[in-house]
């Protein structure tokens, strides 16, 4: 993970560079912002790395993040937080939220909230999703992206 994380970071400033664009005058330009807070609802069964996946990039883009993390891990998502505040970011820039899942569409709700991640089933990423898009109707539209890995059989992974 720890070399995962030096690649990211390695890379990140080349990746997020602005982008100048061939085109007639004016000169045009891709420049990456930051959205804001961002809110990651998060499983029990990769308590540690996929938090550090989501939660690298997007605070090196300039973003806060609130961890949801699943009721199973408390532990995990406070030792998080804690690896961040000992490597030197600011206070309140990572938090965790100690609350059920009951509680995820209301935090969705919250207008300070810009963005949402969730690694989940399927059902809680279409719950997630229409709250956040139905949310943010006279706002950006929220874009929503299904990324899955099957496990067990028809996994595409072959197994030595």
């Amino acid at each position: 993970m720890r070399d995962d994380l030096r690649l990211l970071c390695r890379q990140f400033s080349k990746i997020h560079a602005p982008e100048m664009i061939e085109a007639r005058p004016p000169k045009r330009s891709v420049v990456f912002q930051p959205l804001g807070v961002i809110l990651a609802v998060m499983p029990w069964n990769f308590p540690f790395w996929q938090v550090f996946r989501f939660a690298a990039p997007a605070l090196m883009a300039g973003n806060a993040s609130i961890l949801k993390h699943s009721s199973n891990d408390p532990g995990c998502a406070l030792a998080i937080e804690e690896v961040f505040r000992e490597a030197g970011f600011p206070e309140h820039l990572f938090r965790t939220l100690m609350v059920g899942s009951s509680a995820v569409d209301s935090t969705v709700e919250d207008p300070r909230i810009r963005a949402v991640t969730l690694t989940g089933s399927g059902p809680a990423g279409r719950a997630v999703a229409r709250r956040a898009s139905g949310h943010r109707r006279n706002r950006r539209r929220l874009r929503v992206r299904q990324r899955y890995c099957p496990i067990g059989p028809q996994a595409p992974l072959r197994w030595r």
